[in-house]
């Protein structure tokens, strides 16, 4: 390579890229012509007409309202998810349709409403944070969309997910054996405070399951935390200790 003229290879660079280079130049030129034409004709005008004269002042000074308009707001929103420390409401529902613009990260997700029949709710999609890949979305699935209040009174959207859990009662309906299935039921119901349902599914879990005791007392001990000691109580009778052989 030592007797290969850098010249030369850089001319040959440009050649390749003249083309492109020179519809660049030419566009650019374009562009340049019509915008020195458009300002002369504005100066025209403009020593014509008296008004039109303050037209950029007052061009300008919309333009500085509508930025620091729109940095207030955008303060006011940082602020209001930053200082947000009250706890997040937990909402089902059912995507209505996916739209956004191509090849870019700006999807959003039309979801039904929650708390107008009828309505819709419009969240932006963060594929990473959500853990949802917009091209893979379609209407009819199931998401779980996290509301918090707002140190401002603005509610927003925390996080939306893909909701796997609605079909669990109808899957532990199928297979009343199942356990992985029913502890996954028995954990969503204790989250959404479901308690009678939870207590009802674990002591039909520790009829299928006796063995599996941590996993019982662990359900009892959550019971109690929000006072249901009557279900915590139950179902501590119906978790007694069993012999190896019949846990087999």
């Amino acid at each position: 390579m030592d007797s290969v003229s850098v010249l030369k290879a850089w001319l040959t660079l440009l050649g390749w890229l003249s083309g492109w280079v020179l519809f660049c130049l030419f566009a650019l030129g374009i562009a340049g012509l019509l915008a020195v034409l458009g300002m002369r004709l504005a100066d025209r005008i403009m020593l014509r007409f008296g008004p039109a004269s303050r037209v950029p002042a007052i061009v300008d000074r919309g333009i500085v309202a509508l930025t620091a308009v729109y940095c207030a707001w955008a303060m006011a929103l940082t602020f209001n998810g930053t200082f947000d420390h009250a706890s997040a409401t937990e909402h089902r529902s059912e995507i209505l349709d996916v739209w956004g613009i191509p090849k870019t990260p700006l999807w959003w997700a039309d979801v039904r409403s929650w708390d107008a029949p009828g309505g819709i709710k419009r969240v932006l999609i963060f594929p990473e944070h959500d853990q949802m890949v917009p091209a893979l979305l379609d209407a009819g699935q199931r998401v779980r969309v996290r509301i918090r209040p707002g140190f401002f009174g603005l509610r927003w959207v925390e996080s939306m997910r893909l909701d796997f859990e609605h079909d669990l009662e109808a899957l532990v309906a199928a297979a009343p054996s199942a356990a992985s299935p029913r502890k996954q039921l028995i954990a969503m119901l204790l989250r959404d405070g479901r308690w009678a349902e939870a207590a009802t599914h674990a002591a039909t879990y520790a009829r299928h399951h006796p063995d599996d005791r941590n996993f019982m007392a662990q359900v009892a001990a959550i019971l109690r935390a929000p006072r249901q000691t009557d279900a915590a109580t139950a179902l501590d009778k119906v978790t007694l200790p069993v012999s190896q052989d019949r846990g087999r």
